[in-house]
């Protein structure tokens, strides 16, 4: 099985664990961390995550298309709205990366939650 062939059930993948962390994180504290009971995940805003990257209008978010872009400016808004922070040295949630698959630059939504040690 190709890397392309697996594309869509990597997504699908993706799209949930980026459902299910903000759904966890929406309620925690910067300072502090400790994994989520899993009866605090709100159910309803796991499938209104899943949903939005599901939809039709995504039109299946392949690489190096609009609809890429706009589900990775939807997973930044989620993320700031769930108070995750960029991480140190980038101007916001996007992290470009690079692939064998592409000459262009690829993007993670990444954002963290910031601890109290600096090292």
């Amino acid at each position: 099985m190709t890397t392309q062939s697996r594309l869509p059930s990597m997504l699908a993948v993706g799209a949930i664990t980026c459902a299910v962390a903000l759904a966890c994180c929406a309620h925690l504290q910067a300072q502090e961390f400790s994994p989520p009971d899993p009866s605090s995940i709100d159910a309803g805003e796991v499938h209104r995550i899943i949903s939005v990257l599901a939809d039709d209008d995504m039109r299946g978010r392949r690489a190096f298309t609009e609809d890429a872009e706009r589900a990775a400016a939807f997973l930044a808004r989620e993320f700031e709205a769930a108070g995750l922070k960029p991480l140190p040295g980038l101007p916001g949630y996007l992290q470009p990366f690079s692939a064998r698959i592409s000459e262009e630059p690829l993007m993670n939504v990444v954002g963290m939650i910031p601890g109290r040690r600096s090292d």
